[in-house]
């Protein structure tokens, strides 16, 4: 999306998404790609410094954040760090499956993606908060994979797959509450690390207010949360983007539903 696109569409969308929620006084922004890392940074500075603009001056708590593999220079992973606010990178893992490769070479990708993880906890003092994408595949490695999240003492967030618009392995709701099932007995427990959205679903059943930004899987999502797409398609969420369901417009032609 190009820069003059991103201005149009940010102000188009909180004018339409703050004429339905008028009291909202915080937006957590996370850009997410595709890959941020191979976008120009002049670029991606550029996109942030537009995004803090627009949406600062329309809500008084603005925390931008972005989801990369952080495979890239150093160069490159210092200069995102110093334009994404602080602890608001995330990354996602795959410690046991062959789904993310370089060259066909997932050993070669985990290497990089835990090299780049290092950098940035070195030059940030914060370990970094990863994503586990779970389809019917993945899904059986997710106590394992939290297993060694507490180890590391790194955030968890699981991101469940059940379609899309790429080849994937459709996941099972009931397979999913399976591992889920498995999960919450270890964590809550025993755990001291957050896996979302398993603390936020636990605060919501305490009765804990929270402002913290998620997937929660709750029906109130749709007053929470705004997905635009780089031809200016707007979804509720990266999820609904990502199957095409629900569109709710276009802010770049103008148009709302």
């Amino acid at each position: 999306m190009s820069i003059n696109d991103l201005k149009k569409s940010l102000n188009f969308a909180l004018t339409h998404f703050l004429a339905r929620a008028p009291k909202k006084t915080y937006c957590g922004a996370e850009v997410i790609g595709g890959e941020v890392m191979i976008l120009p940074t002049h670029y991606l500075r550029q996109a942030v410094d537009t995004i803090r603009r627009i949406v600062g001056n329309k809500v008084k708590h603005l925390n931008v954040g972005c989801q990369s593999n952080l495979i890239g220079s150093k160069t490159k992973i210092k200069a995102l760090k110093e334009m994404i606010d602080d602890d608001s990178i995330g990354t996602s893992m795959d410690s046991f499956t062959n789904k993310r490769t370089i060259k066909g070479d997932a050993d070669k990708y985990r290497q990089l993606a835990t090299q780049g993880a290092h950098y940035l906890k070195e030059i940030s003092g914060n370990t970094i908060g990863t994503v586990i994408v779970c389809d019917s595949d993945t899904i059986n490695n997710l106590v394992d994979e939290y297993k060694r999240a507490h180890k590391d003492q790194r955030r968890l967030t699981i991101r469940p797959i059940f379609a899309g618009r790429h080849e994937i392995d459709d996941l099972d709701p009931s397979l999913l509450g399976k591992h889920w099932k498995a999960l919450i007995d270890i964590w809550f427990i025993h755990g001291d690390t957050v896996i979302e959205p398993l603390m936020h679903m636990t605060k919501s059943m305490l009765g804990v207010r929270t402002d913290e930004v998620g997937c929660p899987y709750w029906r109130s999502c749709s007053a929470n949360s705004l997905n635009i797409e780089p031809n200016g398609d707007l979804y509720t969420c990266q999820e609904m983007a990502d199957v095409g369901a629900g569109k709710l417009g276009n802010d770049i032609s103008g148009e709302w539903d």
